[in-house]
């Protein structure tokens, strides 16, 4: 923790820091408690949501009046404000007043994938000195796989703005050796076929991700009472190597581009399709603020994307993300879970 509030975060001591999330996910506990404590910073606990409680203006108030240095949040939270106030116009007297967004120097996004078009609204929206970070990790690691590394001072591509290629989640921290294994249905050979694809390039081959052993400090060393789980899950198809789940490729510099996880690749005719690379084609289109790509059964191709809907709003989890299953199961004419978030959102409407 003491490493990445430095090296990743640069979060110095004395200063404010705000992860946007809750102690019931990794985020709370590694970056709303112990990082910034272990900095000598001050944290910040917010319990309310970026829109709604009461509105989108909420997280630029608590920007502006903690004077916060650092903040972290999740594509979904970005994409709640874009889409219930685009332009800012309700947050404008805390970004552009005193103090405004003058102690802000850097935000990360993390959780799942960025779109590029969030990252381009975000980067249009804040001022033109903050650093914006896209990292990628997951609850088992404790800390990013990838990341810009703001404590170099080679450890970004750009001194601001967004501060690696956007859409890509940075490069591999020191002490993570990422790898990249054909992605196919019975592959468990942990050969790298690492492609590198030059930027602009249009074919992104999808790729599944897996870090080389031994796992850095931070990392976690098995399940609750299930030791024999831990291992057939993480370690067993890859040979000495721990296996993401994610997918991705690799550009010719060396950023890492995460897609999807391995169970959203949809089988359409036998072409493997990443939900999120469809997803991130709909969100380059200007009107639209959020989507979900879902597939629909189909007796002959097994997947079909046949029928785009617009809604108001989607269905999200408690913790802003949209809720899939729910959707896939609607489309199927399934029955639909509904969970406690789903109704209050029924509610509000």
């Amino acid at each position: 923790m003491k490493y990445t509030a430095d090296k990743i975060y640069d979060i110095p001591p004395g200063s404010t820091w705000w992860a946007s999330s809750e102690f019931g996910w990794v985020v709370g506990h590694s970056y709303c408690c112990y990082a910034p404590l272990l900095q000598r910073a001050t944290t910040i606990i917010y319990e309310g949501k970026p829109v709604g409680t009461p509105d989108a203006a909420q997280f630029f108030r608590v920007l502006s009046e903690n004077k916060v240095r650092g903040w972290f949040l999740t594509p979904s939270a970005a994409r709640a404000i874009r889409s219930e106030d685009p332009e800012l116009d309700l947050s404008e007297k805390y970004r552009t007043g005193r103090p405004g967004l003058r102690n802000l120097a850097n935000v990360f996004v993390a959780g799942e994938h960025c779109d590029e078009s969030t990252m381009r609204w975000l980067a249009r929206m804040l001022p033109a000195h903050v650093k914006i970070s896209d990292t990628w990790w997951q609850t088992e690691t404790g800390w990013p796989i990838t990341s810009s590394c703001l404590g170099y001072e080679d450890g970004c591509a750009n001194t601001q703005g967004c501060v690696a290629p956007i859409g890509s989640a940075g490069l591999p921290v020191p002490g993570y050796n990422v790898q990249l294994v054909e992605h196919k249905e019975g592959n468990t050979s942990s050969q790298s076929v690492d492609r590198e694809l030059e930027s602009g390039k249009d074919e992104k081959p999808l790729s599944r991700i897996v870090v080389k052993l031994p796992l850095p400090p931070g990392a976690a060393i098995t399940l609750w009472n299930d030791d024999k789980r831990f291992e057939e899950l993480y370690f067993s198809k890859y040979p000495d190597h721990y296996d993401t789940m994610d997918l991705g490729y690799r550009d010719i510099n060396g950023y890492l581009y995460i897609l999807s996880r391995a169970d959203d690749v949809i089988n359409v005719s036998g072409h493997r399709l990443s939900t999120s690379a469809l997803e991130e084609a709909c969100l380059a289109v200007d009107s639209v603020v959020d989507c979900a790509v879902i597939a629909v059964p189909h007796t002959v191709k097994v997947a079909a994307f046949n029928q785009a809907c617009f809604v108001p709003k989607l269905p999200k989890t408690r913790s802003g993300k949209i809720s899939r299953g729910s959707l896939a199961e609607m489309a199927a004419g399934k029955p639909v879970r509904v969970s406690e978030s789903m109704r209050k959102m029924r509610k509000q409407q």
